[in-house]
């Protein structure tokens, strides 16, 4: 049976694949190297056209809290 946190690592995966696939940084994640690390950042944009490739992330790490199941709503531990 998947999980839930499965099902959004698929999909962000997925969807990371498929930017890459066009040359799109879907995430924004050269904007955050930017920020992070400008000397970096520089280094990857010269060397290459496009820095992102699909062996990018090292690791998703996923927090799942969920408020609102639909039309009950979760609180103090009630429905």
């Amino acid at each position: 049976m998947l999980t839930l946190k499965k099902i959004i690592r698929d999909e962000i995966l997925k969807t990371f694949e498929k930017g890459v696939e066009i040359n799109s940084d879907v995430y924004k994640l050269g904007e955050i190297l930017y920020r992070e690390n400008p000397q970096k950042w520089n280094k990857e944009i010269k060397e290459k056209r496009f820095f992102l490739n699909k062996d990018s992330f090292e690791q998703i790490n996923i927090q799942v809290n969920l408020v609102n199941s639909g039309k009950l709503k979760y609180q103090d531990g009630h429905y």
